[in-house]
């Protein structure tokens, strides 16, 4: 029978029906040539063994982690908040954190399907990698009780560590291929998944225990893909009701400028008796559309989440200026004053087509003339 870990990475081929573990994959992967494969070591491929939490108290101690923990709920980053530490003083919390390490590796297993996922991987012709936030050490027990080695295996000592995308870039140079080529597994959000984001791989959480709930993934996106207005908002992230209600606002302005502006255009071909130009610019606006979700699509997987925002931000504005500089008049249509339509009378309508007629001796008349009137 085969185990959850291998179920779960073959859950990312259209081919197989996904297992009860929530993971978290760029659905594109199952069209990309994947080239390599980078896993995680604690709690992917092996058992979750250290007691992190008391780690961190011994380390920090417990208002500290408190203290974090209502900053930053997803979690503590003990070795980024260390690195402002003063040597001795990080020294001292580099030994409390090795101590907790050796006392994991001492207890260390093999999660389940592992070898199962790495002999099929082999069948493939797919490179394996290793990137951990532990010390050599413990990469060399984890080496030497699986019975192989993953090439690179880059653990802490290899700087910048994850999330940062170094290591995995590292790992991509050493194989020849591009970022796109490789996926990223690991059980850590802030780590794994960003690392390989960041890098512009693919990436896929297992979630063995359901660490994260659907709040804490929707959490991490907003974070994460949105940039940083959204953490200038600290309830921005958990309020989705009201963002989608802002969206279906925003849809809704939309559709109404896009009312007014067909009404423009039909307006205009009237006026200069252009035949078809509603059509015509309804077309424009659909060819538009494509070619802007198209290039979109592009952008989004090739520049970064923040730039991204800028640039649209930038477009939005340039609109709004735009929008509220151009009047009607720039398409040629006459406004009549407000005044000349209260005095506008039924005899100043039907005047001109009396005098007309009465002009005309010969020649044959309509049995109808056209008029337009406004009461006042």
């Amino acid at each position: 029978m085969r185990s959850l870990l291998f179920k779960s990475i073959l859950s990312l081929h259209p081919k197989h029906c996904p297992s009860s573990i929530s993971h978290f994959a760029m659905a594109a992967a199952t069209r990309a040539r994947i080239r390599g494969v980078v896993f995680d070591m604690d709690g992917t491929l092996t058992l979750p063994t250290i007691d992190f939490p008391a780690m961190h108290n011994a380390v920090l101690g417990e208002d500290e982690c408190r203290r974090i923990k209502a900053e930053n709920p997803s979690g503590i980053d003990i070795l980024h908040h260390i690195q402002s530490w003063s040597p001795d003083r990080q020294r001292k919390a580099y030994e409390i954190i090795v101590d907790y390490e050796r006392q994991g590796s001492d207890r260390l297993q093999i999660m389940p399907g592992a070898a199962e996922l790495c002999g099929f991987l082999d069948s493939k012709k797919i490179r394996m990698g290793l990137i951990t936030r532990n010390f050599k050490e413990a990469v060399d027990i984890f080496h030497s009780r699986f019975g192989r080695s993953f090439s690179p295996a880059l653990s802490r000592e290899f700087r910048p560590c994850k999330p940062d995308p170094a290591p995995l870039l590292h790992i991509c140079s050493a194989w020849d291929v591009q970022p796109d080529e490789v996926i990223m597994i690991g059980d850590s959000l802030q780590d794994d998944v960003v690392c390989g984001k960041r890098a512009g791989a693919f990436t896929c959480l297992l979630d063995e225990e359901g660490m994260y709930s659907a709040a804490d993934i929707a959490e991490f996106v907003c974070r994460y893909y949105l940039g940083g207005v959204l953490a200038l908002i600290p309830v921005a992230c958990k309020a989705l009701p009201m963002l989608m209600a802002c969206i279906l606002l925003s849809n809704i302005g939309a559709s109404i400028t896009e009312v007014a502006t067909d009404a423009l255009v039909a307006v205009y071909g009237q006026k200069h008796r252009i035949g078809g130009l509603q059509s015509y610019a309804s077309m424009a606006l659909a060819i538009g559309g494509i070619l802007g979700n198209f290039l979109g699509g592009i952008f989004l997987q090739k520049t970064a989440p923040k730039t991204m925002f800028v640039v649209f931000a930038f477009l939005l504005a340039l609109q709004l200026v735009s929008s509220s500089v151009d009047r009607e008049e720039v398409l040629g249509l006459s406004r009549e004053p407000d005044h000349a339509v209260a005095e506008k009378s039924i005899w100043v309508s039907i005047r001109p087509v009396l005098e007309r007629t009465s002009h005309e001796e010969t020649g044959w008349h309509p049995p109808v003339s056209v008029c337009s009137f406004t009461s006042s």
